[in-house]
């Protein structure tokens, strides 16, 4: 998808935004049904390789959401409902040199069914994307294709939905074909494909509560994951050498475990100031992600949100900032 259809796609959301700013305050309800958000943010490494995120999400909800039971932000917590959800988002890397390294398309669908008496909930989230890949000797690559399926559900306890559990699966694939040359000693040319599967088992609980005239909500978890490898090489024939056999391979990648906790504190109904930290220990990469987020609703419809982001691993530093623009009707 190039810039000018992301362009024209984010026509309609801020034309809705700057219409809900615009509005008379008089004319601003104490619920809403739709949720339009759309984010901007950018990464740099230490190596000055960046990345330019965009996306655009929507959310409908089927009963209303009312937002006068606590900080805006939680809303949605506070007074949950059965919801469906859409979003698109791309992300370019470039090297320091301005040379494009990659661009990541990806779409998504979800959706979560409440139980209004026993606050049950399920739902899931189907992904799918792809990632350009430029030339690179000596492999040219043609496709990678990005697919993703989260299954959810969980539990709202307490009589104001105060503390909600979750339990989730999640199975994502990055499938990838290329064409290469071999030359051993004869040359070769041949299709490869690698096809990598990641099945995740993730837990997290969130909690809110009152201090004082304010309001915190905690939350945390745990999740494990392990991947797969399943790849082959599809060598074509060779007039002029012997025949070279075709190459099969079944890799286990290995497993991670991810741990993250977070803590925010909501002074006023209309401001919020985040702090989380997230780690994963994977067999052959430890990373640790600190971020730092405020959310500020200067109207009940209309907020945004200012997230700063260290991430720190085995090899290489990232800072990223990003803002996110949200409206409700």
């Amino acid at each position: 998808m190039t810039h000018v259809i992301l362009l024209r796609m984010r026509i309609p959301t801020y034309l809705v935004l700057c219409a809900l700013a615009a509005a008379p305050i008089g004319a601003v309800q104490a619920d809403y049904s739709w949720e339009l958000a759309g984010r901007l943010g950018q990464d740099e490494s230490e190596q000055d390789v960046e990345s330019d995120q965009s996306s655009l999400s929507g959310t409908y909800y089927f009963d209303p959401v009312e937002d006068g039971t606590g900080p805006h932000a939680l809303a949605a917590f506070f007074d949950p409902a059965t919801r469906v959800s859409i979003a698109t988002s791309k992300d370019k890397t470039t090297s320091p040199t301005g040379a494009m390294l990659d661009e990541t398309t990806n779409y998504s669908v979800s959706g979560q069914y409440l139980l209004p008496r026993s606050k049950w909930f399920v739902g899931g989230r189907y992904s799918w994307g792809d990632i350009d890949d430029p030339f690179s000797p000596p492999t040219t690559v043609l496709s990678i294709d990005l697919t993703g399926q989260t299954l959810v559900a969980g539990k709202y306890l307490g009589a104001a939905g105060a503390t909600r559990i979750q339990l989730a699966l999640d199975r994502s694939k990055t499938d990838t074909d290329q064409r290469l040359t071999v030359c051993i000693p004869g040359c070769f040319n041949g299709i490869a494909t690698a096809d990598v599967t990641t099945d995740e088992i993730r837990f997290d609980v969130m909690h809110v509560g009152p201090v004082r005239a304010a309001t915190y909500a905690l939350s945390g978890g745990v999740s494990d994951g392990n991947s797969d490898l399943v790849g082959s090489i599809a060598f074509l024939p060779n007039p002029i050498v012997p025949p070279f056999p075709n190459q099969t391979v079944n890799l286990d990648l290995g497993s991670t475990r991810t741990y993250f906790v977070a803590g925010e504190l909501f002074p006023l109904t209309k401001l919020g100031v985040r702090v989380g930290f997230t780690r994963i220990d994977g067999e052959n990469l430890n990373t640790e992600v600190t971020d730092v987020e405020a959310s500020w609703f200067f109207r009940r419809n209309l907020g945004l949100e200012l997230n700063i982001t260290r991430q720190e691993d085995d090899v290489v530093s990232t800072d990223g900032a990003a803002l996110r623009v949200i409206g409700r009707f």
